[in-house]
């Protein structure tokens, strides 16, 4: 998750010997800074995701916590803020919004836990119907969560809980999960191994839809705005896939590159 406003991005598994680490890159690699950060100790940290301004981070792990980070200014370091505490499973996805002030945690246990990111006040748990395991959540700029469960059904959920709506996968798993962070009309990109998607989260209709030559193994949509209180159109937005023989594509919705 690229976290900051100097180049810092957010590792887990592997690299951080599946703990957490930031990464600060610099102009040369002699000026690379890896740091490890403690706070889930003893335990497996399984996914992290950054607010839409790089100002914080969430991490989740198998010790059924999220902690929020937060960056020092003065002297570009990060900090641990505070721990949530809202499930009784391990935690598979996490999600965070500054404008907002919203944190999402999904767990194992089937539910997505809603907290103040500023307070760390618990404000309401978000239920998938099939209340199966979390594997994905995102959240954008206009209050809409997503949801992903086992089994590839999306449910889309106004931060209050009212449902809004619900996407199948077509029995492929799914890749990549993400909501635009700026405000209606938000765009939901749902990535499978052999297609990318882009819909409007508030009617779920298709507005872009690419195929991929060889397996998508990650994804992540870009757009030239971000922020909650900023409109894009379908056209601000573009799709990067990663594919599984080393190659990255750009597709924007008119053209691909």
């Amino acid at each position: 998750a690229p976290v900051g406003s100097q180049g810092f991005v957010a590792v887990c598994g592997p690299p951080a010997a599946y703990g957490l680490a930031v990464w600060a890159i610099g102009r040369s690699h002699a000026d690379h800074n890896f740091t490890l950060l403690a706070g889930h100790p003893g335990a497996r940290v399984t996914c992290v995701a950054a607010t839409e301004d790089g100002s914080s981070f969430v991490s989740g792990s198998d010790d059924c916590t999220a902690v929020v980070w937060t960056m020092e200014l003065t002297t570009k370091s990060w900090h641990f803020h505070r721990r949530l505490c809202a499930h009784h499973l391990p935690v598979t996805c996490v999600a965070a919004h500054r404008d907002l002030d919203v944190v999402l945690s999904g767990s194992l246990d089937g539910a997505c836990a809603v907290h103040a990111l500023q307070s760390g006040r618990f404000l309401r748990a978000l239920c998938h119907p099939r209340a199966l395991p979390l594997r994905a959540c995102a959240v954008s700029g206009d209050g809409i969560a997503a949801l992903c469960a086992e089994g590839g059904l999306i449910a889309l959920f106004g931060l209050d809980g009212a449902q809004l709506g619900r996407l199948e996968l077509q029995g492929a798993p799914l890749v990549a999960l993400e909501l635009t962070p700026s405000s209606a009309p938000s765009f939901l990109l749902v990535v499978e191994p052999g297609r990318a998607r882009v819909l409007k989260s508030s009617t779920l209709e298709e507005v872009g839809s690419f195929l991929a030559p060889t397996e998508i193994t990650s994804a992540t949509l870009l757009a030239n705005s971000t922020g909650a209180g900023v409109s894009l159109g379908a056209g601000a937005l573009a799709v990067v896939l990663g594919l599984d023989d080393g190659r990255v594509l750009n597709y924007a919705l008119n053209r691909a590159e």
